[in-house]
């Protein structure tokens, strides 16, 4: 992040709710994680936090999406994407996918 960011949070002298929404996400949590002193809270809406390259991909949220939905597509038998998403998603031990 840019310094002169920072200063400009740190004239304000007081913490802030900080917000964004994609990539502002991104930003947002990078903020959060890397400087609380400045952050009292969070809002986010729909951060990107996913990889759409292989084999990243498949170690983030919604890793195996793109395999779950073409196989969707090329199917006929089941028509509600996500039952058949929770049905053939690869689900990991500690809760998480991919």
């Amino acid at each position: 992040m840019d310094d002169n960011f920072h200063r400009q949070m740190l004239e304000f002298q007081q913490t802030g709710l900080v917000s964004g929404h994609s990539s502002g996400g991104l930003i947002t949590t990078w903020i959060a994680s890397n400087r609380p002193e400045l952050v009292n809270g969070v809002v986010l809406e729909d951060p990107p936090y996913f990889s759409s390259i292989m084999p990243r991909a498949k170690k983030t949220a919604g890793g195996d999406l793109a395999r779950v939905t073409h196989d969707f597509v090329s199917q006929k038998q089941e028509t509600d994407f996500q039952k058949y998403y929770v049905q053939n998603r690869e689900w990991r031990s500690d809760g998480g996918n991919g």
